[in-house]
């Protein structure tokens, strides 16, 4: 159960419910701009202002909120960023998806609303995102005037302890985000996993639980059978919440081995093709010896470099 990125998924799966989405704001939204917005009127947008410029640096979750006073509608976007090291050109990445935004809206024929970006980072490096006049450097004061100015707020996810995680209000957004954090440490995500899956419990409905599965062993480095033997061991973790894991885990395998088998099978196929090319030269013959398509044919014998 591979998945092209299972972090981005992780993320949008738990930002998908409003009550985590609020949480989630209200708690890395600076106070100043929380405090001006209504967040219990939060909608997840389909919107999307990422460009195909843009597809490499980010993926956005953007959320529709009213403001306290006048009940005018903000974009909240969620930037996850894409890179696993520190790049100081990424707040012109930022700033080109904040025009691109602007001008979306104003080709839809949409009123323009203001985009809030929150840069979310969960890399393992340590990294500060610069202004752009940090960039730039020293400059003659007359010039400054040129530099666009923008603010971001930044969301740094390892850098965050994992007291100040377990404080945050919502159990799901919390134990989602210490999964996140511990995912580059096998033994401590092991330590913890107790810990996560029973604060995950009250949301076994939602089937967060099977979420996590998926996504442990899609981004860490845990044996299935090492976390299968320590959660069966562990009488801290109740019976159904162990029923679900081993259930998922074992979903899991099973589709591995399937894809390996299958993954064989053509690859044992390819062979026989490329042979009895070799020795007719005659692609309408494979074709009816092994009830394939011609077009089959020739996109194996040209992934072999034979025609």
């Amino acid at each position: 159960m591979k998945i092209l990125n299972p972090h981005d998924k992780f993320v949008k799966d738990m930002l998908a419910e409003k009550d985590v989405a609020i949480a989630f704001l209200a708690s890395y939204l600076p106070q100043e701009i929380a405090s001006l917005l209504d967040l219990n009127s939060l909608e997840y947008s389909q919107t999307n202002f990422i460009t195909p410029e843009l597809q490499e640096f980010f993926s956005d979750v953007v959320f529709k909120v009213k403001m306290k006073n006048n009940e005018e509608m903000t974009y909240v976007s969620i930037l996850l960023e894409h890179k696993s090291y520190p790049d100081n050109f990424t707040i012109f990445q930022v700033g080109l998806y904040l025009f691109n935004a602007y001008l979306n809206q104003k080709k839809q024929g949409q009123d323009l609303h203001l985009v809030v970006p929150i840069i979310y980072y969960n890399g393992e490096k340590n990294w500060q995102v610069k202004n752009i006049n940090e960039i730039f450097g020293e400059l003659p004061t007359p010039l400054l005037q040129y530099i666009p100015q923008f603010s971001y707020v930044y969301v740094d996810l390892l850098r965050m302890s994992e007291e100040e995680i377990l404080d945050l209000q919502n159990g799901l957004l919390a134990s989602s985000l210490l999964l996140q954090k511990m995912r580059h440490d096998p033994i401590a995500l092991m330590q913890k996993i107790e810990l996560i899956v029973n604060t995950l419990a009250p949301f076994q409905k939602r089937n967060f639980i099977s979420k996590m599965m998926v996504y442990i062993f899609n981004v860490s480095e845990f044996q299935e059978m090492d976390l299968k033997d320590y959660v069966l061991k562990n009488e801290k973790i109740s019976q159904d919440i162990k029923d679900e894991i081993m259930s998922t885990a074992d979903l899991i395998r099973a589709e591995g081995i399937e894809k390996g088998i299958e993954k064989g099978i053509f690859q044992e196929r390819e062979k026989v093709v490329c042979t009895v090319y070799k020795k007719t030269r005659n692609i309408d013959y494979v074709s009816e010896i092994l009830s394939m398509t011609p077009n089959e044919i020739k996109a194996i014998l040209v992934k072999y470099d034979l025609i």
